[in-house]
């Protein structure tokens, strides 16, 4: 197979090889583009021909190695992640191995492509913890404003009868400490109300999320019919 024509993969960006079954049936590389190269840290003329377990000494040659002898085996599509040592720090590379078949199911190629995860495992977990962090601030702040409206409704009950109780012991002609009774009422009545909207929306905040399947074209049926 002339590695030429897999000279176009030199200008895609991320890094692909192709293997191929030698004639002792182990996978070896026939081709290692420029993207490659700068990932593996070394130039195709020291990759071509050899296997994994040549090119890579230790535990990464040995697990991708094998890697290949499961996909030639199989003849099925594979994913992994290995951890490969780069400038003397351990980073994360998950390559996918795709086998092309011939007519006879044999195996005339594998192409393979690798991307490094490290950085992309990195802000996952940042954007975890940055979840965890808005989450737990949410719970304390539904927390803080349940227990402040909890706080607030027994004082505006009070509020409410005072101005009842002053009300009722009020004479007829007196008419301006009416109104002001009757304000406080409506004042405790709508702070009461709104008190009680925060504790429901607190506790509607809280309740566990619950997941439930439906048929859509029923619920389209229902929706285009009425």
């Amino acid at each position: 197979m002339n590695p030429l024509n897999f000279a176009i993969l030199d200008y895609v960006a991320l890094p692909i090889f192709v293997l191929r079954p030698d004639p002792e049936g182990r996978p070896v590389y026939a081709f290692w583009n420029r993207a490659a190269e700068r990932l593996g840290a070394r130039p195709r003329e020291e990759v071509l021909g050899h296997t994994a377990r040549e090119v890579y000494e230790g535990a990464f040659g040995e697990a991708a190695y094998r890697r290949h002898m499961e996909v030639m085996a199989t003849r099925t599509a594979q994913t992994y992640d290995l951890l490969l040592d780069l400038d003397g720090s351990a980073t994360e590379v998950q390559t996918t191995l795709s086998p092309i078949l011939g007519h006879d199911d044999h195996i005339i190629v594998i192409v393979g492509t690798s991307t490094i995860v490290t950085p992309i495992r990195a802000a996952q977990q940042k954007d975890i913890e940055t979840l965890a962090r808005v989450e737990r601030a949410r719970r304390e702040m539904e927390q803080y404003i349940a227990f402040a409206a909890h706080d607030l409704r027994a004082p505006m009950r009070r509020i409410l009868g005072l101005s009842e109780l002053i009300r009722d012991e009020l004479p007829e002609d007196a008419t301006e400490a009416r109104e002001i009774a009757d304000l406080m009422s409506e004042v405790s009545e709508k702070a009461q109300d709104l008190i009680g909207e925060v504790l429901d929306f607190s506790e509607a905040s809280n309740a566990e999320e619950r997941i439930e399947s439906f048929e859509l074209h029923l619920l389209c049926r229902d929706i285009f019919t009425d």
